[in-house]
């Protein structure tokens, strides 16, 4: 029987998250205490400690942990929980966890500090949490004293900040919290929409920069709300994420709503659709008609709200077109590099780029479930638990080297390979692969491909992740 893996479960305040927090994971991990990490700030703190806003300490704290991925992963179910009228304890979030990980068991960590009897008298049903999700003791050395882990803590931080001392603030905070604490907020922007793009669009604002107010985009109370508070105090950006269907009559009630309230008409209004032209009926016609800047700001990446944790839009390409005061907004997100010029594309085009986009990022799944089905029932369950790491491995030969990357018969030129599996393959396998390895080897024929494809890659694969 295989083991269940083992996700310890570390919650704070993280305001802000230090260099001591970040030492907890790879402690755990080579203790062989647990197999992976979950990082999650607390929404609000239950015993009542002030801390800067949800938003801006979740992006901080993605930002600190990324280079510690895939060993952590930062979440943000406090802020799920917190909307349905949760109370922050520890056994409530770890109860939710355990639901949405059937097949894991959790850890609770917590620091010695917390791990007194008066301490525990504090925790809410601990008794219950300790029976249930054993939990890991972290050890904190005491100043001037050494241990396994850093004797650093957020309130010193908070003290040092206070005081205007970068020296220690410095040493012991990661240096993309550094800038952005240096840098402070520039301002606010509204994304209308809680689905997939809008999960993952709150701490991609926040790290550039700006204090976010998340609205659903179907509650006409909440979108007058904003509309309010954006006459009053207007947005660098309003970034309407929602699905397409639905773009022009959100697009269309919110117009109104600005219009009745009398928002600035300079504000710039984008939204993140692949297929659909800024200025469009079908995209944001009402708000270009009703004076304000249009614009596209479409994230190539494959995001999914059931996985808050992932960090892929942090390293995306975007494709960017519209009107100069929204284009110059997204320039202002991205490097020059991450940026897909669509202005050239009429309708036909940009429906072209977005089929383009979905060939590559979707189509995986078809040959994912055809390969795994290729084989009789008594290989069939090993091989699809293998096939994920493999397209992995795959996807990451292909970012570093290129089409010469590829591996397989066809890289070696051995087509009797490629003929012996045709015959061993039954249909739809069969046209699935023959049509495929048709035209990965006019690719690998090609030496200028080949030549073109490893710089691409390579600048590709080095280019900077923060703008």
């Amino acid at each position: 029987m295989s083991r269940r893996p083992v996700y310890a479960v570390l919650g704070g305040t993280f305001d802000p998250p230090h260099l001591g927090h970040l030492a907890i994971v790879p402690y755990l991990v080579a203790r062989g205490l647990c197999d992976r990490v979950l990082v999650v700030p607390v929404f609000r703190h239950v015993w009542g400690k002030r801390a800067r806003p949800f938003a801006v300490r979740h992006a901080w704290t993605k930002m600190a942990f990324r280079p510690l991925a895939p060993r952590a992963a930062v979440l943000d179910v406090e802020a799920e929980l917190a909307a349905r009228g949760g109370r922050g304890t520890s056994w409530e979030l770890l109860e939710a966890l355990a639901r949405r990980l059937p097949g894991v068991r959790l850890r609770l960590v917590i620091g010695a500090d917390l791990a007194t009897p008066a301490a525990r008298a504090r925790y809410h049903r601990f008794c219950d949490l300790e029976a249930r999700y054993d939990p890991i003791v972290v050890p904190r050395a005491a100043p001037g004293e050494s241990g396994p882990l850093p004797a650093v803590s957020s309130t010193r931080i908070r003290a040092a900040l206070a005081a205007g001392d970068w020296a220690t603030v410095e040493q012991w905070v990661p240096a993309a919290v550094v800038r952005h604490l240096r840098a402070g907020l520039a301002g606010w922007v509204a994304v209308v929409g809680t689905g997939h793009v809008g999960t993952h669009a709150a701490p991609f604002f926040v790290e550039r920069g700006w204090a976010v107010r998340k609205v659903r985009a179907r509650d006409p109370a909440e979108l007058a709300r904003l509309s309010r508070t954006a006459a009053s105090a207007p947005p660098a950006a309003v970034y309407l994420a929602v699905a397409d269907p639905a773009l022009p009559a959100v697009a269309r009630d919110l117009a109104r709503a600005f219009a009745a309230a009398g928002v600035d008409r300079r504000v710039p209004v984008l939204h993140a659709s692949g297929a659909r032209i800024a200025a469009s009926d079908e995209a944001l016609g009402a708000f270009s008609r009703a004076g304000h800047p249009v614009g596209t700001l479409h994230p190539i990446c494959s995001l999914r709200r059931e996985r808050p944790e992932a960090d892929d839009l942090a390293r995306a390409s975007f494709g960017v077109e519209g009107d100069g005061p929204a284009v110059a907004f997204a320039r202002r997100l991205l490097p020059p590099e991450r940026i897909v010029d669509l202005s050239g594309l009429d309708a036909r085009g940009r429906r072209a780029y977005h089929a383009a986009c979905a060939l590559v990022a979707n189509h995986l799944a078809v040959l994912r479930a055809v390969g795994g089905g290729a084989v009789g029932d008594t290989v069939a369950p090993a091989l699809a638990c293998a096939l994920d790491p493999l397209l992995r491995s795959s996807a990451a030969n292909l970012e570093a080297l290129g089409p010469a990357g590829i591996s397989g018969p066809l890289a070696r030129g051995d087509r009797a390979a490629v003929a012996a599996h045709l015959a061993a393959l039954e249909e739809p396998a069969r046209e699935v692969y023959r049509v495929l390895s048709d035209r990965l080897a006019d690719l690998l024929a090609d030496p200028e491909v080949l030549a073109r494809g490893l710089p691409t890659a390579l600048a590709c694969a080095t280019r900077e992740v923060d703008p």
